[in-house]
This record gives C-alpha cells, sequence and structure tokens, in this order.
C-alpha cells in the first residue's frame, strides 16, 4: 500500500504507531510495517510505501485514506514493476541486462532498433 501526503517530520520508527493512535480501524493484529518513501526531496509531504497484512489492505482499501495529524492522507494500492527496454522482459532494467541484441518492444523483433521498424 501507497499513503500519499505524510509530512517529512515524522519519524520513520514513530509512523505506525501514530496512524494506529489517530486510526482505530488498525487493530494490533494487523501488519503495518513502513518499507520506503517515494516523492520530491525538497517538499513538505512524501509518500510512504506500507507493508501490511491481507486483512490490514481489506481495511484500507475500502476506508481509502488514512488519518495523520491534521490531514486526512490518501490511501492506494502500490505496485512497482522493473521493466527493461532492451529486451523488453520485467524484473530487471536495461543497465544489467544479459542479452546481447535489442527487442524492439512494438514488434517484439529481436536484433532491430525503433527507427528500423515498419
Amino acid at each position: 500500500m501507497i499513503i500519499y501526503d505524510v509530512p517529512v517530520v515524522q519519524i520513520d520508527s514513530e509512523l505506525s504507531q501514530l496512524l494506529r493512535k489517530q486510526n482505530p480501524i488498525l487493530i494490533p493484529q494487523f501488519v503495518l510495517k513502513p518499507i520506503f518513501k517515494v516523492g520530491e526531496r525538497d517538499s513538505e509531504v512524501t509518500h510512504w510505501v506500507m507493508e501490511c497484512s491481507p486483512e490490514c489492505r481489506d481495511v484500507l482499501v475500502k476506508e481509502d485514506g488514512l488519518y495523520l495529524g491534521w490531514r486526512r492522507c490518501r490511501v492506494k494500492e502500490h505496485c512497482a514493476l522493473t521493466r527493461c527496454y532492451k529486451y523488453q522482459e520485467f524484473s530487471h532494467i536495461a543497465k544489467y541486462c544479459k542479452e546481447a541484441e535489442n527487442t524492439y518492444g512494438k514488434c517484439g523483433e529481436v536484433g532491430h532498433l525503433q527507427r528500423l521498424c515498419t
């Protein structure tokens, strides 16, 4: 799950406790752990990617948001896929691709570039 617009003044280790304190729907049995944050560096808010149990996920999807301080932070599903634009496969990026030849993503043919595709 990803929680949007979390104030950057929040201490990472206390985020779960603060969310539980202000949101009674987050019962103690639910796993809710901050993994990493994304967003602009110089912003007043950041977005947190959280690990959560399936039961917690179901509740958060229905709730669509959580209270944190004076804010209502939006909550959405988070699924980040890595794609190689050299070989057109998932799970790695082109920089680490071990394939010798390019595969064009539009036609799927091996060994030619976009400008050569008809």
